[in-house]
């Protein structure tokens, strides 16, 4: 059999078991994205222009198309150092729990602040443009986000009921686990930003030609 056979039952029964853990998790990335969607018409006129400003500029140089290796390398270090990584390297701590909570609910912010403001400002006309240079992206970064946040929170729950008491836990297996886990979580947040950077583009334009013609 082999391996990717059997790995998914082995995710799925993970995930099965912790689904209260995952299910917490996306309740909190869900809550940062319905904060982040509040305050982003609370921000002020100068900070506004600003952005559109910004948006704007990143929407007309949708032609361009970064290098693949500039793109992975800051692929690596945004998701894989500052949000995974660390996650992952807090997960190993009791402490760090919250602090992973917080990463993810800041990621979750920074989705909702985007999306209502693209729609408040009218950046990308109507709706339907706004979810193209959205949600593509975010089908791969939204799962990657709770994979990983789960996966560390799952280490550190293990921890801390292993120095309660419960000695049949292994931390040996939790930990290859949670580093599996979020490799995985890893893979998906790079995939999103491949989706990005080349398919999104795409998807803009041809919703906003369609838009055009209807």
């Amino acid at each position: 059999m082999s391996r990717p056979a059997t790995a998914m039952p082995w995710l799925y029964g993970h995930l099965r078991r912790r689904a209260a853990l995952y299910a917490a998790v996306a309740v909190l990335f869900a809550a940062g994205a319905v904060a982040g969607a509040l305050s982003a018409g609370d921000i002020n006129p100068q900070h506004r222009q600003e952005l559109t400003l910004y948006v704007r500029q990143v929407q007309q140089s949708l032609d361009a198309r970064p290098e693949l290796a500039d793109l992975l390398r800051r692929a690596t270090w945004e998701h894989g150092v500052r949000t995974v990584g660390l996650m992952w390297l807090l997960g190993l701590s009791l402490i760090g729990a919250p602090f992973i909570l917080g990463i993810v609910f800041m990621r979750g912010f920074g989705l909702g602040f985007t999306a209502a403001f693209l729609v408040k400002e009218g950046v990308l006309p109507g709706l339907a443009l706004t979810l193209a240079g959205v949600t593509p992206h975010h089908l791969f970064l939204i799962p990657g986000v709770l994979l990983a946040g789960g996966a560390a929170l799952s280490f550190s729950a293990v921890a801390a009921a292993i120095i309660m008491g419960r000695r049949q836990l292994s931390a040996f297996s939790q930990f290859v686990a949670t580093t599996l886990l979020c490799g995985l979580g890893f893979g998906l947040l790079v995939a999103g930003s491949l989706v990005e950077a080349y398919m999104t583009p795409v998807l803009i334009k041809a919703v906003g030609s369609f838009i055009d013609l209807w």
